[in-house]
This record gives structure tokens, C-alpha cells and sequence, in this order.
């Protein structure tokens, strides 16, 4: 995605779709509501169905920490009747450049049903991946998934340093207003997270509020609304998902 549809015209097709949250959240319920009907319940996933976690360090440690974020997805669904089978791929420091090498034998090569994709953290945070190469990587992540017969799960990126208005946050919007278009462009399913971070982080109610333990990775907070978020998802309800992880 460069020369003549670089990433101003891609932009410029996003807000020519009008990508508005609301349309957003009408196309994830579209896609959820067709699998949950294709398979005859409301939680999208299947018992014994193989998932890949594909991520950086945020990923890693949601499958290494028995708080993590991960692993109270696992056990959530476990307790709703559709446990999983994980197939671990973050590692620490990737950017889409890096899972994107690394797709094929991590994730595509193992045969999983599905595969959740959180990348854009540390393109943004380190720099080392320029908006138009993320597009085309991310591009190619979902395309080359998807030809596997597989799932695909797009994370938008949480927060960076908790400041909403510094630098790598107001840079981490584009990055994240493409997944969204991405996912709709696609018929991916959508995990919201950032939206779900920035709602709290917004809210200012006092020590609760913060998520992460240094302005990037997932405190027990942090852990608890990412796995709510990427669990609301994959069709749990908020009564099911009560069932394992508190507020």
C-alpha cells in the first residue's frame, strides 16, 4: 500500500465508508450473530477448537501469568462450556513485520480454528514499522489466515504510556482506525479493546483506573478488561463472562 494508495487514500476510503464506532459495532454483531446462528449459540466458538494467540509481549504474558489476560479467557470459556485449545505465539518486542515472518510457523502451520492478532503496539511504540508498511502487513497477516481456512480475531491496540493525548497515542489512532476498517473490510471479528481501555482511562476514577503496571503492559485491571473485551468478542454475555472475572 504505497504510491499512488498510500495511506492518505486509504484514510480518505475510510471516512468515504463513514468507519463510525457505530457502524463498527453493528458489523461485529453481524459477523458474531452469523456464526453464533451457524453454530447454534450465542459464544461464537466451539468446544475443543484450536486457537493461536498471535502477539508481542502483552500476548506472551497473557499466557505466562496465571492473571493474564489469556488465561482468564481460557478459563472463562472453559466455564461457559467451551474450553479451547491455546496455541501460544506472542513474543516479546514483535511488530506485525515480525509476526507477519513468522505467521506461517507459528500459527498457520499448527492448524488452529482460529487466531486472535494484536500487533501495532511496538510499530507505534518503537517506530520501526511506518503506518503504510503496518497496513500492508496486517493486510497480509488477515489474507494469508483467512486462504487457511482460519478465523480471524483483529485486537485493537491498548494504550501506550496512559496519556492519551501524547505522542504515541494520538499516533496509535490511524494504526488502530485501520484494524477497525480492516475487520469491516474483511468480515473479521473485532475486539475493541482500546476503545475499552480509553473509556476507563477517561473516566479519571481515582487508582482502579490504571491498567498497566509501566504505561505499557497489563496490570490485574489491564488483564481484566482486555479479557472481558476480546471474551464480549467471541459472544459471551456479561453474565457469562461474571461467571469468572469480576469488574
Amino acid at each position: 500500500m504505497s504510491g499512488k494508495f498510500g495511506w492518505l487514500a486509504l484514510l480518505t476510503a475510510m471516512g468515504a465508508l463513514t468507519l463510525s464506532s457505530a457502524s463498527i459495532a453493528a458489523n461485529a454483531i453481524h459477523k458474531n450473530t452469523f456464526l453464533a446462528n451457524e453454530r447454534g449459540q450465542g459464544i461464537i466458538v466451539k468446544p475443543g477448537e484450536k486457537f493461536a494467540f498471535l502477539g508481542a509481549s502483552i500476548t506472551e504474558q497473557g499466557m505466562s501469568h496465571p492473571t493474564g489476560y489469556l488465561e482468564l479467557v481460557l478459563k472463562a470459556l472453559s466455564d461457559n462450556g467451551a474450553a479451547i485449545v491455546p496455541i501460544a505465539a506472542g513474543v516479546s518486542g514483535n511488530s506485525s513485520h515480525d509476526m507477519l515472518a513468522r505467521l506461517d510457523r507459528d500459527v498457520i502451520a499448527k492448524k488452529p480454528d482460529w487466531v486472535t492478532i494484536d500487533a501495532g503496539g511496538n510499530d507505534v511504540w518503537h517506530g520501526d514499522v511506518p503506518f503504510d508498511e503496518y497496513m500492508a502487513n496486517m493486510t497480509t497477516i488477515v489474507d494469508k489466515a483467512q486462504a487457511a481456512k482460519i478465523h480471524v480475531v483483529l485486537q485493537t491496540c491498548t494504550p501506550i504510556m496512559e496519556d492519551l493525548n501524547g505522542p504515541f497515542n494520538t499516533k496509535m489512532v490511524y494504526y488502530n482506525q485501520f484494524l477497525r476498517y480492516l475487520a469491516q473490510q474483511k468480515h473479521c471479528v473485532l475486539a475493541d479493546l482500546n476503545g475499552d481501555a480509553v473509556t476507563i482511562l477517561k473516566a479519571k476514577t481515582g487508582p482502579d483506573n490504571i491498567l498497566t503496571t509501566d504505561g505499557v503492559h497489563m496490570n490485574e485491571r489491564g488483564d481484566r478488561v482486555m479479557a472481558t473485551g476480546l471474551l464480549k468478542a467471541l459472544g459471551l454475555t456479561e453474565t457469562q463472562i461474571a461467571k469468572t472475572i469480576t469488574p
